[in-house]
Formats: C-alpha cells, structure tokens, sequence
C-alpha cells in the first residue's frame, strides 16, 4: 500500500510537470534558406524565440551577397527582421547573439556595423572563429528573442 501511494505521488508530480515538456512549438516550418535539409529556422520554447543561424543569403536570388562581411552580415540583419516580425518579435527583443567568423580579422568591421542595429540595448554576445561556414560565408549568427 506504501509503494502504491509513492508511485501516485510520483505520477501527480510529473503531471503537474508535464507542461515544462510540452511548451516548445516550431513557428516557421517553411525553410527560408538555401537549407531544404532538416531544419527548422525558428522555434518558440518557454517563452523565448530560438533563431537558426543565418548567413547573408538573398532571398530574393537565394545566393550569398557580395561585398564582403559587412554585406553578409547587412542581409543577415533583415533576414532576422523578417524572421523575428513573423513570429511577433523584433531586433530589440534580441537577448543573446551568437556569431561565427571565418576571419577574426572583420571583427572590428562586424562591430561597427552591428550596433547599428539595436536601439534600445545590445544583447549578450559570443563571437567564435571558425573554420567555414554554408556557402562560404564569412559570418552567421544565431540569436534568441523574447
């Protein structure tokens, strides 16, 4: 009888629990990239939008634009507009960014540029050097947004 009233409580604790499992959501199916292979370019979990890294791919030619780092990374910043505004979001509600160089030597280029885009506050930041990226791409970057 002991057992049985510790496995119930066991049972009420993960049901009233359940909902911490059951709160990620994918809010855009449709890829926006060149990337036609598992991928999913945003998912909204516990309140917070996860954001796919985006390279400076065209939407319009789906080809990586020209002109270098500060390009890609002009294009990265709409393509996360578009993004975020689809899933009722926007650059200011950015909390952490994550990018990727294949060349630390453009991160003072990248710096310059990346301010630009926020108002009201900068998010948290991680730059990491890499090796190549999709396209050869000289940046990424993957953000979460509330």
């Amino acid at each position: 009888m002991i057992k049985l009233k510790y496995i119930l409580i066991i049972i009420g604790l993960f049901s009233n629990f359940s909902h911490l499992f059951s709160q990620s959501k994918s809010v855009s199916q449709k890829p926006t990239h060149f990337m036609s292979k598992p991928y999913t370019p945003t998912i909204r979990s516990n309140g917070n939008l996860y954001v796919s890294g985006q390279i400076g791919l065209s939407k319009e030619t789906n080809t990586l634009v020209t002109g270098g780092v500060v390009s890609e990374l002009q294009q990265i910043f709409k393509n996360l507009e578009t993004l975020l505004k689809e899933n009722n979001s926007e650059l200011d509600k950015i909390v952490a960014v994550t990018i990727y160089l294949t060349d630390m030597q453009d991160y003072a280029a990248v710096n310059e540029e990346y301010v630009k885009h926020f108002s009201k506050r900068l998010p948290t930041r991680t730059c990491i050097a890499v090796s190549a990226l999709p396209l050869n791409a000289k940046i990424e970057i993957t953000v979460i947004a509330e």
